[in-house]
């Protein structure tokens, strides 16, 4: 479970604050987001169940308490919403590689929180095993295709603040966490915003 709050706090939180690590985990941090918001969290709750991504109140006083102690300012800003999720994971405490020969297969699993920062190097694992085991890439190597950014706008609805993602006739809601908290507010704050007049230019914003 992590947790999203909002306050003046720019000066003191502006970058990312970790606690001394655990065998177990990392602990709780707390982050800014590239909305002007906070993230406190996560947390690291094992379960057998992988469908449930319940918050449990309880939980949530405790990063919040948690992040009070960290950074005491942070008691003065307001809760904008928690959220919850769950996260792969194995037996073992590293990741899972490994290529199977026989169902033509490379396992890339148990990726947790690091995954991001080793995004590049488990690529370039995989690339290797993968030529390894089954077929040289660079003989298969295709000429990078870049396609131009779409022209994207975020609309908030009338009457249920669902915060709309627009690109051409597509439409999608926008339901992470993060992006729905902190969009829906920013597009709430002045109560005249009209259905045209609440349209924002990605391109030009900091989502």
């Amino acid at each position: 479970s992590s947790s999203s709050s909002s306050a003046g706090t720019t000066a003191v939180v502006n970058s990312t604050i970790l606690p001394v690590p655990t065998a177990r985990t990392k602990g709780v941090l707390i982050a800014p987001t590239v909305h002007g918001q906070y993230i406190v969290g996560p947390t690291a709750e094992d379960q057998e169940d992988r469908e449930r991504a319940s918050i449990c109140a309880k939980t949530c006083g405790l990063i919040h308490a948690k992040g009070i102690e960290m950074v005491p300012i942070l008691s003065e800003c307001s809760i904008l919403g928690y959220y919850s999720g769950l996260r792969p994971a194995t037996e073992h405490n590293d990741y899972l590689i490994e290529p199977i020969e026989s169902h033509q297969w490379i396992t890339v699993a148990g990726i947790r929180s690091t995954g991001l920062s080793a995004a590049l190097g488990i690529g370039r694992h995989v690339s290797r095993l993968y030529g390894e085991f089954f077929v040289d890439l660079a003989n298969r190597r295709k000429a990078v295709v870049v396609s131009p950014l779409p022209k994207y706008r975020i609309t908030l609805e009338p009457g249920n603040n669902r915060a709309m993602l627009r690109w051409g006739q597509l439409t999608s809601q926008i339901t992470h966490p993060l992006c729905k908290i902190s969009q829906g507010l920013r597009l709430s704050k002045d109560s005249d915003l009209s259905w045209e007049a609440s349209v924002l230019d990605l391109r030009s914003s900091r989502l």
